[in-house]
């Protein structure tokens, strides 16, 4: 038994269908296995983490992203369990969780590190900071056409281009929005980001992987005087940035810790869902 696994924190999504369902079996399973179980929707995700060794989140993805969004000062491993759509992080179907949390507790899951980003909005009023797991996106906001992006990496010039915007994207994140812009598959574990145009109108604009020791500097020009860009967070959390604005992004000094599926890997769940093995 893994003693260090016996808080068992359940993230419930209750817009999934069958969410509460499996919650209700995984409370009455938990506890005749002498396991404390708290259980909370997303907004109650802050307190589930100071008191449970790990969570099981029951939705999507973007449960999954809500929970790393408020992992800042502890980081405790997240079992997801996929009642969505694509699910890349929730790799688990529900069918399987219970198979997974035996694992779990005999000590031979597999709990994969991966990198957060840490993006910090410098306006003329505020400085904010943001964390997230698959990316920070710059695009045009409202009737702007188009944007003149500058990014540096550290004090260098990196690109400079008119379009829609930019991607700065973890490995997690390689699969999500970067993926649609052009940009490459990155397995999820290694310590890099992924710098990708959106729609740029330059040929020699092209997605390119940087080593995570280097400081992203993203300012940016607009076409018109009331132009504006957004900065957005995961899909999830959105700030409205104008000429002069910069975003500086730094790897995150906490990792979101996954505990991956026993039942497929990372390179068969990337075959499954995009169809990339066919009969020949």
């Amino acid at each position: 038994m893994n003693p260090a696994m016996q808080k068992v924190g359940l993230v419930i999504n209750h817009k999934k269908n069958g969410a509460r369902t499996l919650a209700g079996s995984l409370k009455t399973w938990l506890k005749k296995r002498g396991k404390q179980v708290f259980a909370g929707s997303r907004e109650e995700v802050r307190t589930l983490i100071r008191r449970s060794d790990f969570l099981v989140c029951l939705g999507g993805d973007g449960t999954i992203l809500n929970v790393a969004h408020h992992m800042e000062e502890k980081s405790i491993p997240v079992l997801g369990v996929n009642l969505g759509g694509l699910g890349f992080m929730t790799g688990v179907k529900g069918k399987e969780v219970f198979k997974e949390l035996e694992a779990i507790f005999s000590g031979s899951c597999k709990i994969e590190e991966r990198i957060m980003l840490r993006a910090r909005l410098v306006t003329k009023k505020r400085t904010e900071v943001f964390q997230a797991l698959n990316d920070a996106v710059i695009n045009r906001d409202g009737l702007t056409r188009y944007l003149k992006i500058h990014v540096k990496a550290d004090n260098d010039d990196l690109m400079s281009f008119s379009g829609d915007g930019v991607i700065v994207a973890t490995p997690t994140g390689s699969t999500a929005y970067s993926l649609s812009a052009g940009g490459p598959f990155v397995y999820p574990t290694l310590d890099s980001f992924l710098v990708t145009p959106i729609c740029a109108h330059a040929l020699l604009s092209r997605p390119i992987v940087l080593h995570t020791e280097k400081v992203i500097r993203i300012s940016m020009d607009v076409e018109k005087d009331n132009g504006r860009a957004a900065l957005t967070l995961d899909g999830q959390t959105k700030r409205v940035i104008t000429p002069g604005d910069r975003v500086e992004i730094t790897k995150s000094p906490v990792r979101f810790k996954l505990i991956g599926s026993s039942q497929r890997s990372y390179l068969e769940t990337l075959k499954e869902k995009f169809g990339m093995v066919q009969d020949v």
